[in-house]
């Protein structure tokens, strides 16, 4: 199962943190969507908080090359963090 808790730090950088898992699914779908809202409301700076997330299949890493090409066309950006265990040793997940 996958929980997101959203929380903005500072103004214009927003924080999306994702645990559990997050593979091919509802939940991946739901998190595209956020995602997509976010950058849809004017988030310019994303940050996806990966410290409690326990596993990320293909599905979700092709999901995050589209969010990162998304906020690119929208003249912003995205970044991951906090990766740990299995979600940081998936090459493409850092």
């Amino acid at each position: 199962m996958t929980t997101r808790k959203l929380r903005t730090v500072e103004p214009g950088i927003t924080i999306l943190e994702i645990s559990g898992r997050l593979n091919v699914g509802t939940h991946l779908t739901n998190t595209e969507t956020q995602i997509s809202q976010l950058i849809q409301m004017g988030s310019r700076k994303l940050i996806l908080d990966f410290s409690k997330l326990d596993y990320i299949d293909s599905a979700s890493i092709g999901m995050l090359t589209g969010a990162h090409k998304e906020m690119l066309e929208a003249g912003a950006q995205i970044r991951l963090a906090g990766a740990q265990g299995p979600a940081a040793s998936t090459p493409n997940a850092r």
